[in-house]
């Protein structure tokens, strides 16, 4: 996809990614020190041995103070690795960028403004936040090493796209089934009712009362409420595939914190995205120094003295010799051609080399 994205495009795809989740994830990497830090190393020879443009996305001050049932607040903007995995990441030269709420919403923001293309995250709440292009998933092909295939899930939301429900759609989805603000959802409301209730257009009709900021907004939120019950009592629209009178709607359904952090989430303004587009302008595609990346290895991940020198030789090298043939030859002149440069020597045609691989999906 990012090949096809270069030649299409002539420029690298933009990814926003969202940090919060990595760092998260890693925490249960085991051996060695700082394997938290060793794995995002080895994630980002990954990204830098493909034609993309990352940018990473940390959670922000306002971002909620608590999610998946557990308080996020306390101190978790103050880890000694949230500051060491932003200067690994600028020693490989990527940008990075701090939301004013919760990362995942500022990606999604980040998408929707075309500052980036894509967001890559690690579960649905980018679509809730109105990504349009969500990739999941980030994987290996072969599971180790960096010359793998990555292979990734891909997620669109419109008229030519695979999810089912809008965004308001799934936001209503999570509420009533279980999301990571509201894990226990609507009693008796599982996935398959909960997509019913969605598809039959409740979730736009919630979200534009939210957005009505009206004088009446409790009254007609209740009035929203009664309609939903009377419908799962009696069917009479015919939205359900059969009646459901067992299922009661809470008289304070929706939580109103918890539907704004789906529907109207901290992110930034009109004016702070300017800024950061034009900071962008030249913040990919820059002069890798290996020194850097060598010092903090020695340094973070203890691969110190010639082996650790050989170590990261190994690992970065192939990356590196990607990245550097991909800047030095005209982004112009990949548009409408092929991949590989003219030129005769052998080794460099398989640089270039493209492949269909069933670890991928049969896609290149």
């Amino acid at each position: 996809m990012a090949g096809s994205h270069l030649e299409q495009t002539a420029r690298p795809i933009r990814i926003a990614v969202d940090i919060s989740i990595w760092l998260f994830q890693v925490q249960a990497s085991r051996g060695g020190k700082n394997p938290e830090l060793r794995t995002l190393y080895f994630r980002l020879l990954k990204l830098l041995a493909l034609p993309v443009h990352p940018l990473f996305v940390y959670d922000g001050r306002h971002k909620p103070p608590f999610k998946r049932g557990k308080d996020v607040s306390r101190n978790s903007g103050n880890l000694p690795n949230i500051q060491r995995s932003r200067d690994l990441i600028e020693r490989f030269r990527f940008p990075w960028h701090e939301a004013p709420g919760e990362a995942e919403a500022e990606c999604a923001r980040l998408q929707q403004a075309g500052i980036v293309d894509a967001v890559i995250s690690n579960d649905v709440d980018a679509l809730m936040f109105g990504s349009t292009f969500t990739m999941m998933n980030f994987s290996n092909e072969s599971g180790t090493g960096t010359s793998g295939a990555t292979h990734v899930t891909c997620y669109r939301v419109g008229d030519k796209g695979n999810v089912p429900l809008s965004r308001a759609g799934m936001i209503l989805f999570a509420m009533l089934s279980g999301g990571d603000y509201i894990p226990s959802g609507v009693k008796g409301c599982g996935p398959g009712l909960s997509a019913e209730i969605a598809k039959a257009q409740f979730g736009e009709d919630l979200l534009e009362i939210l957005a009505s900021h009206a004088p009446t907004l409790d009254s007609d939120l209740r009035d929203w409420r009664e309609r939903l019950q009377y419908e799962l009592e009696i069917n009479e629209s015919g939205y359900f595939a059969t009646k459901h009178p067992s299922i009661q709607i809470p008289e304070d359904f929706p939580d109103r914190t918890i539907l704004d952090y789906y529907a109207e989430p901290k992110v930034s303004t009109k004016e702070e995205m300017a800024a950061l587009r034009n900071r962008l302008k030249h913040a990919w595609d820059r002069e890798i120094d290996p020194l850097a990346i060598r010092s903090f290895a020695a340094d973070n991940l203890d691969w110190k003295y010639r082996s650790g020198a050989r170590k990261v030789i190994k690992n970065l090298a192939e990356p590196l010799v990607s990245y550097r043939l991909r800047r030095q030859r005209p982004v112009s002149a990949i548009s409408g051609s092929s991949l590989a440069p003219d030129c005769d020597v052998p080794w460099l045609q398989k640089v270039y080399k493209s492949r269909v691989s069933f670890g991928t999906d049969g896609m290149i």
